[in-house]
């Protein structure tokens, strides 16, 4: 692995942590039933998932930045990422 693809997942978790940081503290959702902000984010980086996976990138450089470091690093399912 070459210092390129380091640094795009160290950018790209970095934003995915924070995100998950800010929308984990501070999204209050009243729907009706008590749903916790974790489970918001799964929802969110699944949908996302699903959204990448279906483009299919061909550029490696998009799929450690989104797919790896991105989506890993803002859901907790990061292991099946």
């Amino acid at each position: 692995m070459d210092f390129s693809s380091i640094g795009i997942i160290l950018l790209g978790s970095s934003v995915g942590l924070i995100l998950r940081i800010i929308i984990q503290n501070n999204l209050k959702i009243n729907i009706g039933f008590d749903i916790q902000n974790i489970t918001i984010v799964n929802f969110i980086s699944s949908f996302f998932l699903g959204i990448f996976v279906s483009i299919n990138f061909t550029n490696n450089s998009i799929l450690l930045l989104f797919y790896i470091a991105f989506l890993g690093c803002f859901s907790t399912f990061s292991s099946f990422i």
